[in-house]
């Protein structure tokens, strides 16, 4: 997963600290529960050091709390709209922004499936025919990973249109430390 372009598309909803982050990748994103707090604070002082997030001050706890520089923000929009190229031979990754996505308000989750789909007809535009066995065989499992995230955008797409499809900012209360989260909202 691209811890930084999760930690960047979270920070969309305003200035967060670490823990907070960690948690709410924990989760909005429940396929991913092994991205620690070493990795989810390494990455943030490489988005400071790049210029990507900014210090925003502290919390009451005197918690430092980051934000999107416009930079960013530019980066985490495109990423949330799918408009950066992803890795969708590669089902965690596609999941990482879709998720997210969904979870976040203002977000258009069909916007974001319709882009993921286009990268993924690129994906199985490049040629792989071949008469090697073991290549024909990847060709197929291509094809039928193609159908089955394709299949998946839509009903993504179709279930982000329902009255039922729930969306939320920032969770209020503070995390506790090396505790995950039980539940899914």
């Amino acid at each position: 997963m691209s811890v930084r372009d999760a930690l960047m598309g979270l920070l969309t909803l305003g200035p967060a600290y670490g823990h907070q982050l960690l948690f709410e990748i924990h989760t909005r994103l429940p396929h991913r529960e092994t991205v620690n707090p070493g990795q989810v604070y390494a990455t943030l002082n490489r988005l400071v050091a790049g210029g990507m997030i900014l210090g925003a001050g502290a919390t009451e706890a005197n918690l430092p709390l980051y934000k999107l520089s416009s930079e960013g923000k530019k980066g985490a929009n495109a990423w949330l709209r799918g408009e950066t190229a992803i890795d969708v031979s590669d089902w965690s990754e596609v999941l990482d922004v879709v998720l997210l996505t969904f979870t976040l308000p203002q977000r258009s989750v069909q916007e974001t499936c319709q882009s993921i789909k286009c990268q993924v007809e690129e994906w199985m535009a490049v040629d792989t025919v071949s008469s090697d066995s073991l290549r024909a065989l990847v060709a197929v499992g291509r094809r039928h990973h193609a159908e089955a995230l394709t299949l998946w955008l839509n009903e993504v797409a179709q279930h982000a249109s329902s009255p039922m499809h729930v969306t939320w900012g920032f969770n209020d209360a503070r995390p506790g430390r090396g505790r995950r989260p039980n539940l899914v909202k």
